[in-house]
């Protein structure tokens, strides 16, 4: 969301403000700093969230402060935006059928 009237606030060139942090390869959702998961490339506000991440194998944290869904690159959306036909995450995985992504979020239910 635009907060400055140039958009600057919203910058993805190394040092803007959606990319505050290039060496974390992580958008700065926020303005802080997320860390990278090598494993599955998702983003995580803690560092050791993404630590953990690394070493387990299990489906991935998709939970946000606030009952929010988050997005693989880190930022959170409501869930009702979660598969609804708009894409609010700008890496598209609330609408992705992509294992634990936004319309595929349960893929090992098999409904039984």
């Amino acid at each position: 969301f635009d907060q400055c009237y140039d958009n600057s606030d919203e910058g993805k060139e190394p040092g803007g403000g959606c990319n505050l942090f290039p060496d974390s390869g992580c958008p700065s959702s926020r303005g802080l700093r997320h860390y990278k998961c090598e494993r599955t490339g998702e983003c995580f506000e803690k560092e050791k969230d993404a630590k953990l991440c690394e070493v387990t194998t299990g489906p991935p944290k998709r939970e946000c402060e606030g009952d929010l869904w988050k997005c693989k690159d880190g930022r959170c959306i409501e869930r009702y935006q979660i598969c609804d036909g708009t894409e609010h995450c700008e890496d598209g995985s609330d609408e992705s059928i992509l294992e634990y992504d936004g319309c595929n979020r349960f893929p090992k239910d098999t409904g039984k």
